[in-house]
């Protein structure tokens, strides 16, 4: 009677259990598909906002493109194809990028919008492809700005220039110093990118001297040709600039490696004294690896 009993308890209890893990594992399903549910629902949600920024950021950026090609065509007829040639190009590779966004805009519409992960990478690269026209379209405009501000502004921009042709001339001088130093102090290998930037500036700001000439000559008679003029004269100052910078760039970043390797040599050689005086000597008085370390520091 009593094993009986005991079986009975013993098929109650695992009975009960298996009712108590079924139900765990039924609200444990139950869970999981609600933690998915609310994961795909998210995404959903994440996509959609991510279509509306790049909708927005379309709509933006092609009226931009289209008031950049009216105000492109207005440059044409005000300085002339040939001064905005530059400008044109961009404008065009701004409008490139904007219609490969379309197209992948496009693409993703024709999905169906379940597929929330499955044009993540498009939907960045479209925005990424607006924001890049965007930019161009913004340089465009802030060039031609700089056009028309110099047109407008030239009794007072042509002595700015003067003064930064001064300037220049003398910094020239000390550059060139500078250009010395490093055929002196460093290798051909080492200088060798610089190479040409000295004569290079020189050409420059001789060209920069001329049409300074030519702008101030054409002030009173001719504006538009005094402005062509002064452009000249701004790029070419500005290409010297870079020019000279490129040699100085150069110099510190040499500088900064050869004070570095010193600190490092310094570093090295309080080492070796540490371990001569620390380590056990070799049959001549001193171990091997530190007869090859003080070797190494008499050849750097």
């Amino acid at each position: 009677g009593g094993g009986i009993a005991g079986g009975s308890i013993l098929l109650a209890v695992l009975a009960l259990g298996a009712v108590v893990f079924g139900a765990i594992w039924v609200v444990g399903k139950l869970q999981g598909r609600g933690e998915e549910k609310r994961r795909r629902a998210e995404a959903l949600k994440a996509r959609r906002e991510r279509l509306a920024q790049a909708n927005r950021l379309l709509v933006e950026t092609d009226e931009a493109l289209r008031q950049a090609e009216q105000e492109l065509e207005f440059a044409r007829a005000e300085f002339g194809e040939e001064d905005v040639r530059n400008l044109g190009a961009r404008v065009q590779e701004a409008g490139g990028r904007l219609k490969e966004a379309f197209a992948l805009r496009q693409s993703i519409e024709e999905e169906r919008e379940g597929a929330a992960g499955s044009d993540a990478e498009r939907l960045d690269q479209t925005i990424a492809l607006v924001q890049e026209a965007g930019s161009m379209l913004t340089t465009a405009m802030a060039s031609l700005k700089q056009m028309r501000d110099l047109e407008k502004n030239l009794p007072a921009v042509l002595p700015a220039f003067e003064d930064e042709f001064k300037a220049l001339q003398a910094r020239l001088d000390e550059v060139r110093s500078v250009s010395q130093g490093l055929r002196a102090l460093h290798a051909e290998s080492a200088w060798r990118p610089v190479k040409k930037n000295i004569p290079e500036a020189e050409k420059e700001l001789g060209a920069a001297a001329n049409a300074l000439a030519s702008a101030k000559g054409f002030m009173d008679s001719d504006r538009n040709a005094a402005a062509d003029a002064a452009r000249d004269v701004q790029e070419r100052i500005a290409r010297t600039k870079a020019l000279l910078d490129a040699i100085e760039a150069l110099n510190e970043r040499l500088e900064d490696a050869h004070q570095r390797t010193e600190s490092e040599i310094e570093a090295a050689a309080r080492d070796v004294e540490a371990a001569r005086r620390a380590g056990p000597p070799g049959a001549n008085g001193r171990s091997p690896r530190l007869a090859e370390a003080e070797e190494a520091l008499k050849a750097a």
